[in-house]
């Protein structure tokens, strides 16, 4: 962050929030920080209707619900920050991450759909199916075996594709051989 950045702000309100008497109970409440795996970040959980209720900033709900994301890093590295916890300082790539419980209203599943992508929806259910983890290909070079030369493609969403013509001037050869070494893969589950 620069000096200029506008969501400094945000995290000095939330940081004085935190130290706040009306925001240090629920940031004690909430400082049970855990790790879901061994080099995941530290979570902290805090109470959502809580939070809200206290919290200066009027535009939060619809702040939180329009920009998830980033609204809750903000929350994250505010809530480190407060703790004495500086990510530079820690070697950790990033803060605590937030994450809100108690969180209403429930969507029913139904009414998921496209239009909420990217929105902060709270959804209540059971996982009644999942597939098996496999790997998803992100990228992978290929080389062109008239010329030589080696093209990387990206894989939006995992969607393998060839390239379509040598990009060599004089080459325009149509096929192409993968190198399997260089693909860059993710482990992927449909739930």
């Amino acid at each position: 962050l620069s000096e200029y950045d506008t969501r400094l702000p945000v995290i000095a309100l939330l940081r004085s929030f935190f130290h706040s008497p009306e925001g240090r109970p629920l940031f004690e409440a909430g400082t049970r920080a855990y790790r879901t795996e061994p080099g995941a970040p530290l979570i902290i959980t805090l109470d959502y209707p809580a939070f809200v209720s206290r919290f200066p900033a009027a535009d939060f709900r619809k702040m939180l619900y329009e920009q998830p994301f980033q609204t809750l890093a903000l929350v994250g590295l505010a809530a480190s920050l407060a703790l004495g916890l500086d990510p530079r300082e820690t070697g950790e790539c990033q803060g605590l991450q937030a994450r809100f419980e108690h969180v209403e209203p429930v969507a029913p599943m139904g009414s998921l759909k496209s239009g909420l992508v990217g929105h902060f929806v709270t959804v209540k259910g059971t996982v009644a199916r999942a597939s098996a983890i496999r790997p998803l290909v992100l990228g992978a070079d290929f080389e062109c075996p008239k010329c030589g030369v080696c093209l990387p493609m990206k894989f939006a969403d995992g969607v393998f594709q060839w390239p379509e013509a040598c990009p060599t001037p004089r080459c325009k050869n149509k096929q192409f051989e993968l190198r399997r070494e260089t693909a860059a893969t993710v482990d992927f589950q449909v739930r």
